[in-house]
């Protein structure tokens, strides 16, 4: 599966991967998959759950609804089993943050990308 049109999975500079497969997408962002392939730990980041952006990712890119992954967050915390994303409240900011933040993940539509982030490509 190649990236929908207009939105871009991006990652931390340093993160040591240039794709993923769609599987592991899902799973990162559904928090169980909790670290890259070199041990470190993935901070994931994501819009408001009602941010047409997020939606369009929950559905087009991890084939889920924006509520199944809220479901999702809340049993892992509730359970004790994990931890929620962290939300922010504008692509800017999720720009922002992923490109301060090793390790970090998000998505933000393809004409926000700047060079301080990489685009990874989702297979």
């Amino acid at each position: 599966m190649a990236n929908p049109p207009n939105i871009a999975v991006i990652a931390h500079q340093k993160v040591d991967a240039a794709s993923l497969s769609a599987p592991r997408l899902k799973s990162i962002f559904g928090m169980r998959t909790t670290t890259w392939k070199d041990g470190k730990q993935i901070k994931v980041f994501v819009l408001k759950d009602k941010d047409p952006l997020h939606v369009r990712f929950a559905k087009d890119v991890l084939q889920t609804y924006p509520y199944s992954l809220r479901r999702i967050w809340e049993r892992r915390v509730y359970s004790g089993t994990g931890l929620a994303p962290t939300v922010v409240g504008s692509e800017t900011e999720m720009l922002r943050l992923i490109s301060e933040t090793e390790n970090a993940i998000g998505y933000i539509q393809q004409h926000n990308i700047d060079q301080n982030v990489k685009v990874l490509e989702i297979q």
